[in-house]
């Protein structure tokens, strides 16, 4: 039966492998030609999984660091660059070494960081201490980059990465090579800064770049530079003349992604710098990717949606945004969603429609966690201010508290922000001292706050108006003056900057002052031309719309292409089922034939089962008679011993009533045997009670001497059963005879139980003892030297001990109870025989 399943299924793997070849042909031939030849619409239409899958080396390296310094951004250095790296692949699915190793191993990665990306860091450290040469130098310095990028720049995994540093140097072949001294020099400079050592890192990493001659510049040379770059602040130019110096070596070296990070970060010092300059490099960025097949623009997207809104660009932010949310749900990235959705919100609310920017925020909330902290607070704060700017300014606060309670602000922009709408609401219910509390702390959160990505100027404005309509100027001027110091002001701030000073010089008395400040506040509301933008938006919206209805139309003809194609292949397919169906057939009738000769050949196996069985009962029968048959026969010969007992005295008559004792043990056992329904095996738990009873009938000592009896109920074979019986019967005698002179009162013991694999049987009396022996030479006694002889005979271990009377300990391996008919039996039960 199991072999016609077993054909049945094979018969329909065969059709459903013909059914994929015909849907395979059908394919092709609507699709020629391999993937990468492909348009990139079609790189668009396949999953984020397969298009990483077709990714380089390099290009996943930069998707994990991309991912990370997005992440940076959107945190605003909040966390440490290794903590944010480490998300930043758990993140992509990227390993942890990949962002670090591409100078010191390519693309080829060695054992060292498989081990290392497997967390076996104890498997590296001992396969490091195996290499050689080459092997070895790179082995120290994969192991130094591990320690170097564990997360909140620890002390003792900052001196675990300077000593694989010095293990690397230390090697003959590194003391020789220019190379591995320069990416030796870029770690140390790298351990220097974590160190807050800057003027060591700057050392290290000059050293590095500094002989350089343009035209013999190394990838080392541009990496030592980017990292030179990090020792300045963010807004300090000679960070930008660095950044720029190894982007150019990297442009030069063909080296695409690594040309791509560094253009993201010349844009991203752009941004708090010269927005304009911010919009170029990050539009050069996004079409660098899409030249080198980079599919993961959303973060891109992202940054080129707040330079649109700074720069006052609201339809192409709109549009960014709309790209990057597209993006984001076509790469999986979900983590991200609530930070996307917001950034199509903020674009409504910086033209003023609150009500549509508030469905993108709730979106954006919908992730939170404390775990995504980060990635949708930002959500959450928008959406309060924007439920103030409704006009309702009760669910905003509670808002705020409800969540503020469970999910605390953890950076000092979140906190400003919350302070901000607070405030702000406060203001709006006429509660001036709550408002007032909550706008003075912000000044005290913001002391030693560099508003990087000018996020505050709208804050600082909004406080200083609040205090305009209180008629406290100088505070108000203070705010104000926030904008200027601590924020890089972008165009759209300047119609609302002009606007406030406008004000403060009139309460002030300053009308000069005021008249030019209104004059500046007209030629920045012309550059705002806020009304024109608000029209191409609503003209946007309804783009979208619009495409939206064309996107539907496109949807349906494919689907009407895509019935055609099924139609196509369903007459293959059919043609295929039809030749399946013969070959169904055919199959079949083997089936049926090969059916029938199992049938036949069971039928034959039956019959002989039967016959065997019955000739088993039959040996069985024959067994006990032959049993019965030789009790009988010992029977007569005990008789026959009794007879001649009558004519014998001393010696001689002991010596014939032992002899019957000994042959009525083998009796009984044979008795045992035909009376039981197994003939294989003697009860022993049975057997040996009525063995001792005969002995105590025989020799008539059952009102002087004690028979404690402990069997288990073990079965034997005879093999093991008649030498036992007279080991007992021989231990039992001699007991009896010499054990209690005198006739004196006394106890046998006899204990038979199972210890593991091995039986032991225990013979005791609490007598005279007898006299010490030697085991190991031949006992005088006849009776020991039976004991002996029959324990070897079983392979049994044999002590004696006189303590308090005699004890003799027999022990022996489970008898396997390996008779013939025991083998016949086991060939029944595995199912040979039927």
């Amino acid at each position: 039966m199991k072999k016609l399943v077993f054909t049945v299924r094979m018969l329909f793997q065969i059709l459903a492998l013909l059914i994929c070849v015909a849907a395979l042909v059908t394919t092709a031939s609507a699709q020629p030609g391999s993937d990468r030849s492909m348009p990139p619409a079609y790189w668009k239409s396949i999953s984020a999984h397969e298009v990483i899958k077709k990714y380089s080396i390099a290009q996943k390296r930069f998707l994990s660091i991309n991912t990370a310094i997005f992440i940076n951004t959107i945190t605003q250095s909040h966390l440490d660059a290794d903590s944010i790296q480490l998300i930043a692949s758990k993140i992509t699915g990227q390993p942890f070494m990949l962002p670090y190793t591409d100078r010191i191993e390519g693309d080829e990665l060695s054992a060292t960081t498989w081990l290392i990306n497997g967390n076996k860091i104890s498997a590296a450290k001992n396969l490091s201490k195996q290499l050689k040469g080459e092997e070895q130098i790179k082995s120290c310095l994969l192991l130094s980059l591990w320690y170097l990028h564990q997360p909140h720049a620890l002390q003792r995994d900052l001196d675990s990465a300077q000593h694989y540093v010095d293990l690397a140097r230390n090697i003959k072949r590194a003391r020789s090579s220019k190379k591995w001294h320069e990416e030796s020099n870029l770690i140390m400079g790298d351990i220097e800064f974590q160190r807050g050592n800057i003027d060591n890192s700057r050392r290290f990493f000059s050293s590095i770049f500094s002989p350089l001659k343009t035209g013999t510049e190394t990838a080392v040379a541009a990496a030592a530079l980017q990292q030179f770059s990090k020792t300045f602040g963010l807004r300090d130019t000679a960070r930008l003349a660095y950044l720029t110096r190894s982007l150019a070596i990297y442009h030069r070296l063909h080296l695409t992604e690594n040309e791509i990070i560094l253009r993201w970060l010349v844009a991203d010092y752009y941004m708090s710098n010269d927005r304009a300059l911010a919009e170029d490099n990050f539009k050069q960025v996004l079409a660098m990717q899409r030249s080198s097949r980079y599919r993961h623009e959303l973060f891109t997207h992202y940054l080129l949606t707040i330079v649109y809104n700074n720069n006052t660009k609201f339809s192409e932010a709109l549009k960014a945004a709309y790209a990057g949310l597209k993006n984001m749900k076509w790469s999986g990235l979900n983590q991200f969603a609530g930070g996307f959705n917001m950034r199509v919100g903020v674009v409504y609310a910086h033209v003023n429609k609150p009500e549509m920017a508030i469905p993108w925020y709730r979106k954006g909330v919908e992730i939170k966690s404390e775990e995504t902290h980060f990635f949708w607070y930002k959500s959450f704060l928008y959406l309060a201010t924007a439920l103030a700017d409704l006009g309702k300014p009760k669910e905003c606060i509670r808002l705020v508290n409800l969540t503020v309670a469970k999910y605390p602000p953890r950076t000092t922009w979140e906190k400003v922000q919350i302070l901000a709408t607070l405030g702000y609401c406060y203001n709006i219910l006429h509660d001036i001292s709550y408002a007032d509390r909550s706008y003075r702390q912000i000044l005290y959160a913001t002391k030693n706050y560099n508003d990087t990505y000018g996020e505050l100027p709208e804050i600082y404005a909004e406080c200083a108006l609040f205090y305009i309509r209180l008629k406290k100027t100088p505070i108000a001027r203070i705010f104000l003056n926030q904008i200027n110091s601590k924020s890089s002001t972008p165009d759209s701030y300047n119609t609302l900057k002009y606007s406030i000073l406008y004000k403060i010089d009139s309460l002030e008395g300053n009308y000069k002052a005021a008249l030019q400040k209104h004059i500046l506040f007209k030629k920045a509301n012309e550059v705002l031309a806020g009304y024109d933008q608000q029209k191409k938006l609503n003209e946007l919206t309804l783009k979208y719309a619009t495409a939206k209805k064309d996107q539907d139309l496109i949807l349906l003809r494919k689907q009407h292409d895509i019935q055609q194609s099924e139609l196509k292949k369903g007459k293959v397919i059919r043609n295929l089922m039809i030749a399946g169906g013969c070959l169904l057939a055919l199959l079949l009738g083997l089936i049926i034939n090969r059916y029938q000769l199992k049938q036949r050949t069971n039928d034959q196996i039956a019959r002989k089962n039967n016959s065997l069985q019955h000739l088993l009962t039959e040996k069985e029968w024959l067994l006990k008679e032959v049993h019965h048959r030789v009790k009988n026969n010992l029977h007569t010969v005990i008789c026959l011993l009794e007879s001649q007992a009558r004519y014998l005295k001393n010696d001689a008559l002991e010596a014939i009533e032992t002899s019957q004792h000994r042959i009525y043990a083998i009796s009984l056992i044979h008795q045992k045997l035909y009376q039981s329904d197994d003939i294989k095996s003697i009860d022993m738990a049975s057997y040996i009670p009525e063995l001792v009873k005969s002995l105590q009938d025989g020799f008539g000592v059952s009102d002087r001497i004690l028979f404690k009896l402990d069997i288990q109920p073990i079965s034997l074979s005879i093999s093991h059963a008649i030498p036992l019986a007279l080991i007992i019967n021989e231990a039992v005698t001699n007991s009896i005879k010499y054990a209690f002179p005198d006739n004196r009162n006394g106890e046998i013991t006899i204990n038979m139980f199972e210890e593991g694999r091995r039986i032991r049987l225990a013979l005791a009396d609490n007598g005279v003892g007898m006299p010490q022996i030697d085991y190991d030479d031949e006992p005088e006694s006849l009776g020991l030297r039976l004991i002996k002889g029959l324990s070897e005979d079983i392979e049994a271990e044999t002590h004696f001990e006189v303590t308090n009377g005699t004890r003799i300990t027999i022990v022996f391996k489970h008898d396997p109870l390996n008779a013939p008919d025991t083998i016949l039996e086991s060939i029944k039960t595995e199912g040979v025989l039927g």
